[in-house]
């Protein structure tokens, strides 16, 4: 499994962080405006929030910001788990 991740999501910093938080509080050891060093399962997992950028389809225009998910240091299985957990806390279901 390659545990350095991109993601680019439909999301501003401020959305991320909250959900995040929400999901992930009690690993968290660090915080700023654009990264998160947490430890899980006694390794350090660093995530980056590049710039937020305007993307725009005719009229319809969004904010996205490109996730890096640093989890070199997790093994598989704690990086699989980690995965499914903000996989899910990050699913917007449509209809």
């Amino acid at each position: 499994m390659d545990n350095a991740l991109k993601r680019e999501m439909s999301i501003t910093h401020e959305e991320f962080l909250r959900i995040f938080n929400s999901a992930f509080a009690r690993y968290i050891i660090n915080q700023g405006p654009d990264f998160i060093d947490m430890e899980i399962a006694g390794a350090k997992v660093k995530i980056y929030l590049n710039p937020e950028m305007n993307k725009k389809i005719a009229s319809l225009e969004w904010v996205v910001t490109e996730v890096e998910l640093d989890l070199s240091n997790l093994p598989e299985q704690a990086a699989v788990r980690f995965l499914s957990r903000f996989e899910r806390a990050f699913y917007k279901g449509g209809g």
